[in-house]
């Protein structure tokens, strides 16, 4: 069977060229239009063949990932695998995507001068939780009161969006150079020695790094972890390669090594600060650089495993507290909406594939290609602060049609915390959305901000109140409610 041009695949070859290539003999054929074409503008056919072969192919030459291995599992093998099956790669980012070029944040080309990084790694302890100055240390004095409720049209901004956001946070997902992705691994890498080490020496001047390797944790730290979003499921389960950064001055920064990427750095501010966060972690991400050599493609941007992610390879997410939009029954169509118009990502407490909460809700931008970081902040901002005149409007509506019964179940949820002798964290769980919207309303005898609300759901996570009595015969639920009274005692009127 004649075989067709390597440049055009149309015509049949006439023009046979071979070449040694890894020992192994490689034929290239062309016909005589193609290949005479190529000559007169200087370019060698045997370059142009590669070119095309590699545009084409359905197998990545470095990891072995095939184009059929990708559709089952949606994530690509390594950051070859973009350059490797390019023609495939760029199909399935423009189908994601919607976009075929990067922009925003460049690349810093590696240079092993840049290092600088001594040779060992100082492993510290993580921050322990200690139950008995709990109340002292989350809230101090800093018990406030609480103005009466305003309607939308009356709150400023702050106040719209104070009531409803509990947290931003900025992740950057990161990968290596010539290293396969977390999934493709194996159970050892000699090179996560330098993953830790890089990512330990980025932080230098910025905050203070400690580092424990999954393995090392026990069940409640890991739950900890998960329940402060400072670690992921998927991390958690990650025994054998898996490590994460915490810092230790409290100040927001986690660094994620070996999830699905290899790093995934991330800035978590109180409130609604988007701004604070990237900036702060802009520093982070561009020391690691320096100190790594970070994949990145002149047109797709930062290479990351799953194709959602390339580019920017940031995802800016609010954390929302929307009770009001779910009582009234809208918080589907209002979701929705949003994630029309603005292309955004709603998601429960814990990212992707979770559910909601205690009415709280994850929303985050989902393209990250053809778009650059700030244009990102700008539209969650602008999503985020229509969310929340919503929800203030849904909440006006609940006043107005149901507030009897409202005002009811607020003082009934109130009066069962201040009382109860023990709590489960179902039984808290489902009474603490309304007590937070008692604070909103100003109708609690409360001095309380909702954002020390929000630390008392933390402080009385299942994990928070596991590691408090750790080697202790001491009843959780007991605790638990014992802390839930002290708080509400201490704020009270």
């Amino acid at each position: 069977m004649a075989r067709l041009c390597d440049i055009c695949g149309q015509r049949e070859a006439t023009l046979f060229d071979r070449a040694i290539m890894n020992n192994v003999t490689v034929t290239y054929a062309y016909c005589e239009p193609c290949r005479n074409s190529l000559m007169r503008r200087g370019i060698n056919p045997r370059v142009e063949a590669d070119r095309i072969r590699l545009f084409n192919a359905r197998e990545c030459m470095f990891c072995g990932t095939t184009a059929e291995t990708f559709e089952d599992t949606f994530l690509f093998g390594c950051p070859n695998c973009y350059t490797s099956m390019r023609g495939f790669a760029l199909s399935i980012v423009e189908r994601v995507q919607g976009a075929n070029r990067h922009v925003g944040k460049l690349g810093i080309p590696f240079s092993l001068q840049n290092r600088g990084i001594n040779s060992r790694i100082e492993f510290k302890d993580l921050p322990s939780f200690a139950a008995g100055d709990y109340i002292k240390r989350i809230f101090g004095n800093s018990l406030q009161s609480n103005a009466r409720f305003k309607s939308a049209d009356e709150c400023s901004e702050d106040e719209l969006t104070s009531a409803c956001v509990i947290s931003s946070r900025i992740r950057l997902a990161r990968n290596l150079q010539g290293l396969n992705f977390p999934r493709n691994m194996g159970e050892y890498s000699h090179n996560l020695e330098d993953e830790i080490l890089g990512a330990v020496q980025a932080a230098n001047g910025v905050f203070d790094a400690r580092v424990r390797r999954i393995r090392e944790l026990d069940k409640s730290q890991k739950k900890a972890l998960i329940e402060r979003h400072i670690i992921s499921l998927n991390l958690a389960n990650n025994e054998n390669l898996g490590a994460v950064i915490v810092d230790g001055g409290n100040t927001g920064f986690s660094v994620m090594i070996n999830e699905e990427d290899h790093f995934r750095e991330q800035c978590v501010m109180d409130g609604f600060d988007l701004r604070t966060a990237y900036k702060r972690l802009y520093v982070y991400d561009t020391n690691l650089m320096k100190h790594l050599p970070i994949a990145y493609d002149q047109q797709l941007g930062f290479l990351t495993a799953c194709p959602t992610n390339v580019g920017t390879g940031m995802r800016a997410s609010v954390m929302l507290f929307l009770p009001a939009l779910r009582r009234e029954g809208a918080i589907e169509d209002a979701l929705a909406q949003f994630k029309k118009r603005y292309g955004l990502t709603i998601r429960g407490v814990f990212g992707e594939g979770s559910e909601s909460q205690n009415d709280v809700y994850q929303i985050s931008n989902s393209i990250t290609l053809g778009i650059d970081e700030w244009t990102t902040i700008k539209q969650v901002e602008e999503a985020v602060r229509k969310m929340c005149y919503l929800e203030r409007v849904a909440l006006e509506r609940l006043v107005i049609e149901q507030g009897n019964k409202l005002l009811n179940d607020i003082t009934r949820s109130f009066n069962f915390l201040m009382q109860a002798e023990k709590l489960d964290y179902n039984e808290f769980s489902s009474e603490i959305s309304n007590l937070k919207l008692g604070v909103i309303l100003g109708s609690l005898p409360l001095n309380m901000k909702t954002s020390q609300i929000d630390k008392l759901e933390l402080l009385c996570s299942p994990a928070s109140i596991e590691i408090a009595i750790k080697n202790r015969r001491e009843d959780p639920s007991r605790l638990r409610a014992e802390i839930v009274r002290a708080v509400l005692t201490e704020g009270r009127c």
